[in-house]
């Protein structure tokens, strides 16, 4: 049996794999001259979480990585503000 919180939900694997890399790239760049940085995702939703910890949504893994880019902001001197929003249609 697959355990993986991404069984049967690959392309929210895939999606997840491109906003980390996106956003751990995107990040440090405009916030070494950006005073803010917004961070906005229309498809924000936890459908099919497995994970407890909702380890496994859009969401997580987005203010998980902005909380890592802003350290490595932080150790360079830089300290941009940073917002999220998040929007699910499907309350």
């Amino acid at each position: 049996m697959n355990t993986s919180p991404y069984a049967d939900r690959e392309q929210t694997s895939v999606k997840h794999e491109a906003l980390r890399r996106y956003l751990s790239a995107a990040v440090p760049i405009v916030g070494s001259w950006a005073e803010d940085i917004v961070y906005v995702d229309c498809l924000a939703g936890p459908w099919s979480h497995v994970s407890e910890g909702l380890e496994d949504t859009s969401f997580d893994v987005a203010i998980r990585t902005l909380r890592n880019t802003r350290s490595f902001l932080a150790a360079r001197g830089k300290n941009p503000s940073m917002r999220c929003l998040l929007i699910e249609n499907n309350p």
